[in-house]
């Protein structure tokens, strides 16, 4: 009986392009032989084909069962889901104090305290010299006239008329008071009594300006007002009359 000559296994060329999406856009193809499979990317159909080739049984297995290169179909790719949609944002109102430090906390208001009620004050004393409780006063005084006062002349030149003016004769007062408060004080009395004989236009004049004790109501109301403020010892400032402008020096 003559032996059968052994039927050489079919040699199947696969298309792989169904899995290309998973291996990226390279073309691939998978050679079978029997139950054995390989897998080869194209650019390596070579090696497939010598592996292929080994496994095959008979002679002559080249010529019938040829491994051909067969271009593979286009790529199938695969949907792409489309990107789920994102919701709109909303849009952020502009705030002009956004940057703006948060506002301090007001700090809770202190506990009213009780008002003290006020005390009771001493009145007040409108005159503290004792000028309603004196009676009388003793004064020495120089008078210098000008040629607005009442009597514009002096018991020193009879008949001539004074022309000079409040202006001086106060600024002239003024230079003796200086000169009267530069002085010691147990001298003042005596240094006024020189200077009102020197200077002084009335008639007290040649007594040292002594005016002797008077009540009230004997002198003009400016005069009468200043030599009853003043204490014992004491010069008063410059006052003026409708007879002159006076410097006064209280002695009691």
């Amino acid at each position: 009986m003559a032996q059968q000559e052994p039927q050489p296994k079919k040699v199947k060329l696969v298309d792989f392009s169904a899995a290309s999406a998973f291996y990226g856009s390279r073309k691939g193809y998978v050679f079978k032989t029997g139950d054995q499979g390989l897998g080869y990317y194209l650019d390596n159909v070579d090696k497939a084909k010598e592996r292929v080739l080994e496994g095959l049984e008979g002679p002559g297995l080249f010529a019938r069962a040829p491994c051909v290169d067969v271009e593979a179909p286009e790529t199938v790719k695969a949907p792409v889901p489309a990107p789920a949609e994102e919701p709109p944002k909303k849009k952020k109102r502009f705030d002009p104090f956004a940057d703006l430090p948060p506002p301090k906390k007001k700090a809770a208001p202190a506990p009213k305290q009780p008002t003290p009620e006020p005390e009771e004050k001493a009145p007040v004393k409108v005159f503290t010299s004792g000028l309603f409780k004196l009676e009388q006063v003793h004064c020495l005084h120089i008078v210098r006239k000008h040629k607005d006062a009442r009597n514009p002349t002096s018991w020193r030149h009879p008949g001539r008329r004074i022309d000079r003016t409040r202006q001086d004769a106060t600024d002239e007062l003024e230079k003796m008071r200086t000169k009267l408060l530069a002085a010691p004080t147990h001298r003042r009395r005596s240094l006024f009594q020189e200077l009102a004989k020197k200077f002084s236009e009335c008639g007290s004049a040649k007594k040292g300006g002594d005016l002797g004790m008077f009540r009230r109501g004997k002198m003009s109301a400016a005069f009468e007002l200043a030599a009853f403020n003043l204490d014992v010892h004491e010069l008063s400032k410059t006052v003026a009359s409708s007879s002159g402008v006076h410097l006064i020096y209280r002695v009691a």
